[in-house]
Parts: structure tokens; C-alpha cells; sequence
């Protein structure tokens, strides 16, 4: 029998992958890649005095860094450290400042151990491990919950806009291209393919003409497969998720650079795939690939072949005025000599959740304009109150004779009358004859 008289514990601090330096807004430490070999465990303690997300890096060569751990730092809890096995040859670690206020104070400290156990670093009170199933994540990391009682949360994914392209024939009644300059967007063989033409300024859209409704308490989740991006070059645009000219977010190929975007009240916030915050890669552009966007009203996740690469949060003011946005597909030029491409085989928005919520309803006394709603909604029904007068129904938010649904002659029947359909845009109702109705609408 062998005794062990004396184990040395040869605990290293790391040379690269400490730092106390200031970590401006929206900005990261990134230290350099340091050898794992007769190390077991990667020992990390940080304090910084705003939320940051903590990578460990490790890879075989020192070059490719294949193997990621990602860890959230809150300061309100002001506690983070963490083991973590060492599997490579290699490992550095990453602080990523997210938040738009500067990390004025940071002690990052790593320490490197040749024997190690990756269990919690201290026992409860009763000396039990301090371990439990805290949440079931997917592979986003998103994690489900119960309700009071015990039962599953769970939702249904529910289409709002988007329709299959088939045939030779873009519908119209569900999409509005807009071509300039020599610009094409047709359907061929059943794919949206869009090409900007020669000229500087050839551009080819193709805009959903509804929009998915965003509800609150539900993430609305666009889907698309685009691909045969032609080879990026300056002076060409191309754009392609859920937005407008105004708001909204959207994968990026702008000249060489590939790129994900929010838009809030026209101006664009773009990172590129090398600063992306999951997972930094490149799609292969000539290919078709699944591209998504989920948003709710404080985060967006872009997602690419069901792998998350990046989200933006905003953490003092909302990423966008709006939640609620048409599909858009735009293929633009700048400088003229090359024509570019790029081609989609669907793309839809639908919403994780519920289609209805609790309805509302409104009194309509008398002859008048009445904007009932100022965003998207749903009419439910109309209820006449008497045989007079006629009541117009419009798809609109400004009180305008737009859009219209539908026009009652209520001197001829008593209502209710049942709708059931969606409007986009808000919902104006202009009365006549001193008609009067209630609304029934979401």
C-alpha cells in the first residue's frame, strides 16, 4: 500500500487574463490566449461595477477559439466565481461591457489549478451542496417556467404575416415590391429573387402589406430562408428581417461587412459579426440559410441556422418606438458597374403566445370621428343602437378615410355586427346621421 506524505497544490496566478483596467461602454477586456497544459481548472473571480457578461475562451492552437463559456454578471448581486474545467490547450477570458455607462472599477483575477473539482465553491447551511435545478434551458439558454400552481407555462406560435412564395406571381394583395433603375424582384420557381440592377441608384423592396401585431406579455419571432447573396462589395446594401423606415431590426449586408441591426426613430445601431455577443461567425452568404429575430420589448436575439449569436438589450430606453413591423426584404445600390443579388424562400412573423386578449369596447354617441385605436389591433364586433345613420370603419390611426374595412347603413338593420378581423395600422370609425354604436375590439 502507497502513501501520499505530501500533494503541492502548484496554484498559479494567470500572467494574461487579469485586469483592473476601466472597461468603456459597450466594450470588452480581452486577454491573450495562455497555456492549459498541466492545468485542470480555470478559477474566475470578477467584480465590475456594472452588468457585464464574462466569457472563458479555450482552443487547440491559440488561434481558433472553438469552446465557449458564457456567464452573467449582475451587480446587484455582486458575487461571481466560478471553475471551470479546462478541456483545451489554450484558454483567455472575456469581459463584455453591454451596458452604455463605463466599468470604472474591475478586478478580474484567474487563477490556474492542476487539481481541481468543478463543484460549488461552499455548502449550505445544512452542509449540503449548493446545487438545484433552477430553470430547464434550450439551446438559446432560454429558460421555461410554471405557473403558481405548478403547471408548465406554455404557448403556441401563432403566423401573423408572411405567405408561401409558389408559382411565377408575387401576390399583391400580400406583398408590395418597389423596383427603380433597371432594379428586378420576381418570383421564380417558387423563390423571391431580387436583383439591384447596374445604376448607382437601383434599389428593389419588397414589403409585407400587413404587419405582425406585437402584444404585450408575447415575443413576436420573425423566420426566414435567404440566401445566394452574390460576393459583398462597396457600395451595395442589402437588408432583410422585420422593420421599416423608421424602426424595427434586420440582418445587415452593407459592401463587405455582415452585419446585425436595430433601428429606433431612423437612426440604424449595426454590429458586426465580429463583436457579436453568443457566437461570432460568419454564415456562408451563397447559401440558404435560417435566419431569425426575436424581440420583446426590452431585447432582441438574432438567430442564424438555430444557433444564437447575438442579443441586444437595452438597459435605459427602449430599442425601438415600436414593436410592431411589416417583413421587409431590400437590396440596395449606392455605386453603379455590378449588379447584386439575393434571393428568399420564405419569411414569416409570428407571435409566441396567444392570438386574443382581454377585449375592450367603446361608445360611439353620436355623428363624429372616433380614432378608437392608435396601434394594431382586432375588430371583434358592432353593436347599433338604432336604425339611423351609416358607420365607416377604417384601417388607420389619423382619422382619415383610408384603408377602409367596411361601411354599415345602420337605418336599414340593428346590429351586432361580427368582424373578426384583424386591422394594422389603428381604427377609425366616422358615424353619420347621429348613429350610434358600441365597439367591440382588441
Amino acid at each position: 500500500m502507497s502513501y501520499f506524505h505530501n500533494i503541492g497544490q502548484d496554484v498559479k496566478i494567470s500572467t494574461s487574463n487579469n485586469s483592473t483596467a476601466t472597461i468603456t461602454a459597450g466594450n470588452a477586456f480581452v486577454g491573450t490566449g495562455e497555456s492549459t497544459l498541466n492545468v485542470a481548472g480555470i478559477q474566475i473571480n470578477l467584480y465590475s461595477s456594472t452588468d457585464c457578461i464574462i466569457y472563458c475562451d479555450q482552443s487547440t492552437d491559440n488561434i481558433n477559439w472553438n469552446i465557449t463559456d458564457s456567464y452573467n454578471y449582475y451587480v446587484l448581486t455582486n458575487n461571481f466565481s466560478v471553475t471551470v474545467q479546462a478541456t483545451a490547450a489554450y484558454f483567455r477570458i472575456r469581459v463584455w461591457n453591454y451596458t452604455t455607462n463605463d466599468a470604472t472599477t474591475i478586478r478580474l483575477q484567474c487563477a490556474l489549478c492542476p487539481i481541481v473539482e468543478a463543484l460549488p465553491r461552499s455548502l449550505n447551511e445544512d452542509g449540503h451542496l449548493k446545487v438545484s435545478v433552477y430553470k430547464n434551458h434550450d439551446i438559446y439558454g432560454w429558460g421555461s417556467e410554471n405557473t403558481p400552481m405548478g403547471e408548465i407555462r406554455t404557448s403556441k406560435c401563432i403566423k401573423l404575416v408572411g405567405t408561401t412564395f409558389e408559382g411565377s406571381t408575387l401576390d399583391t394583395s400580400f406583398w408590395t415590391p418597389t423596383v427603380t433603375l433597371g432594379a428586378t424582384a420576381s418570383l421564380v420557381s417558387g423563390e423571391l429573387i431580387m436583383y439591384s440592377g447596374t445604376y448607382s441608384t437601383g434599389t428593389a423592396s419588397v414589403v409585407s402589406v400587413r404587419r405582425g401585431r406585437y402584444n404585450a406579455g408575447s415575443a413576436n419571432r420573425f423566420r426566414s430562408q435567404v440566401g445566394d447573396i452574390t460576393t459583398p462589395t462597396d457600395g451595395n446594401v442589402r437588408r432583410f428581417g422585420p422593420f421599416d423606415g423608421s424602426n424595427g431590426a434586420f440582418f445587415l449586408v452593407n459592401g463587405a461587412t455582415f452585419s446585425v441591426a436595430t433601428r429606433k426613430d431612423g437612426v440604424d445601431t449595426i454590429v458586426p459579426y465580429t463583436h457579436f455577443s453568443k457566437y461570432r461567425t460568419l454564415p456562408t452568404l451563397t447559401n440558404i440559410n435560417t435566419y431569425e429575430i426575436y424581440w420583446t420589448n426590452k431585447s432582441v436575439y438574432y438567430s442564424i441556422n438555430d444557433r444564437l449569436v447575438h442579443q441586444s438589450t437595452s438597459s435605459t430606453s427602449g430599442w425601438s418606438s415600436m414593436k410592431t413591423f411589416p417583413i421587409s426584404l431590400e437590396n440596395v445600390n449606392s455605386i453603379g458597374g455590378t449588379t447584386h443579388k439575393i434571393k428568399c424562400l420564405v419569411a414569416t412573423i409570428s407571435r409566441l403566445g396567444e392570438l386574443d386578449s382581454e377585449r375592450q369596447y367603446r361608445y360611439l354617441p353620436a355623428t363624429g370621428t372616433y380614432i378608437v385605436k392608435s396601434s394594431a389591433g382586432r375588430l371583434n364586433s358592432i353593436i347599433n343602437g338604432d336604425n339611423v345613420g351609416s358607420i365607416a370603419i377604417y384601417d388607420n390611426s389619423t382619422g382619415g378615410a383610408t384603408n377602409q374595412i367596411g361601411l354599415i347603413d345602420t337605418s336599414k338593420v340593428l346590429g351586432p355586427f361580427l368582424f373578426d378581423c384583424p386591422f394594422f395600422n389603428g381604427l377609425t370609425i366616422i358615424t353619420t346621421g347621429n348613429a350610434r354604436a358600441t365597439i367591440i375590439y382588441e
